[in-house]
């Protein structure tokens, strides 16, 4: 008996499919790169999986330059979405900090805690 190899050719041409509806708008997409921490903002993510669009709870920084493409990359993303879900999160407050040269967003527990630390 003779193969075709279809078989194969199927479950490539499926798991290619999946992967490609995975989209979204990461911080790490924009230049976070930073000298200090007035350069950085807090924004929002986005992953959109076939249509489905989630917000996570926790939120990323980028600089300042960056800010005006992000934002109209989100826009492009969010009009692609069917739907929108803002994950239910604690209600804290996120805050840009450039930490090693890189924007991150840190919560104003996490940011005293550095504080304290350091002291």
């Amino acid at each position: 008996m003779k193969r075709s190899g279809w078989g194969l050719s199927i479950v490539l041409l499926v798991a290619t499919s999946a992967l490609c509806c995975i989209t979204g708008v990461r911080a790490s997409d924009v230049e976070q790169a930073c000298r200090k921490d007035a350069e950085c903002v807090v924004v929002e993510e986005l992953e959109q999986i076939d249509g489905r669009c989630t917000v996570p709870c926790h939120k990323a920084a980028i600089h300042r330059r960056a800010l005006e493409r992000y934002n109209a990359e989100l826009a492009l993303e969010r009009g692609d979405c069917r739907t929108i879900t803002h994950l239910v999160c604690d209600p804290e407050q996120f805050v840009p900090q450039c930490k090693f040269g890189k924007c991150v967003a840190v919560t104003e527990e996490e940011l005293d805690a550095g504080v304290a630390a350091r002291w």
